[in-house]
């Protein structure tokens, strides 16, 4: 018997995933990928950004981010995908706010985490 079956390419792995870092609130996200949605048991239609790093003692750390986090709305406004949020983000940080509002996915739980941003933190995104 011969049989003929096509192959495809491997899924993208968290480690080619494409990210995205902010300077300002001191993390970097990442695109959502099979083997992250996997890893975390999220349903595969799950839409947002991964929390790939947190930096010690930043604004989004001491607002109680954390790695493996889900980032679903920047201020309101849904996260989709990478680009929405680096976008959502900057056009946020444009305005110079107090803070900046993240509702986000921690294993089965959401909440509401409110990151508070200093003057001179405002070197860049």
């Amino acid at each position: 018997m011969s049989l003929e079956v096509p192959l495809r390419s491997a899924p993208k792995s968290q480690y080619w995933a494409k990210e995205y870092s902010s300077k300002t609130i001191g993390i970097t996200v990442k695109e959502l990928t099979q083997d992250i949605i996997f890893n975390n048991d999220l349903d595969f239609d799950t839409e947002g950004v991964w929390v790939a790093q947190v930096e010690d003692a930043g604004s989004a750390s001491l607002a109680g981010l954390s790695i493996n986090d889900l980032i679903l709305k920047v201020n309101d406004k849904l996260v989709k995908t990478l680009d929405d949020f680096s976008q959502q983000l900057e056009s946020v940080l444009e305005k110079r706010p107090r803070y900046i509002s993240l509702f986000i996915q921690r294993g089965r739980t959401t909440r509401f985490l409110y990151v508070k941003i200093e003057d001179n933190q405002y070197s860049g995104s």
